[in-house]
């Protein structure tokens, strides 16, 4: 059975705009992108208007990760780093149709547990399959 994608959603707070959280979008994805992943992939956010050219709209702020072998860790691992570097950064986590977490500026020994405690669920989750 294939691993779902671990859907990753972006809030880089109130007042950063559309342009800088497509750049933090970026910085994210080439970030993830030297750990064990797959893939890192932008979402697509619906079909664009009729008269444009382009066939798909970015969701802004979002990216799927398609993991490797033993990657969840270590991904969610550089995502609580990210958070950390960045003020009022918040990043949304959802695997599949599993529960989601939010990081935020929460403490580091709390968001480590909760991190680790989610990871442990979805590892568990995909070995029951």
């Amino acid at each position: 059975m294939a691993r779902p994608p671990l859907l990753i959603t972006i809030d880089a707070g109130p007042d950063e705009d559309l342009e800088e959280l497509e750049e933090l979008q970026l910085q994210l994805r080439a970030e993830l992108l030297e750990l064990d992943v797959g893939a890192v992939e932008t979402v697509a956010g619906g079909e664009a208007p009729e008269g444009t050219k382009a066939v798909d709209l970015v969701a802004v702020g979002a990216l799927l990760v398609n993991l490797g072998p033993a990657a969840l860790s270590a991904v969610t691992g550089a995502l609580q780093a990210w958070v950390t570097r960045g003020g009022q950064r918040t990043i949304t986590m959802k695997m599949g149709e599993g529960e989601e977490i939010t990081l935020t500026g929460a403490s580091d020994e709390e968001r480590r547990r909760l991190v680790d405690a989610w990871v442990a669920r979805q590892q568990q989750r995909l070995a029951d399959g």
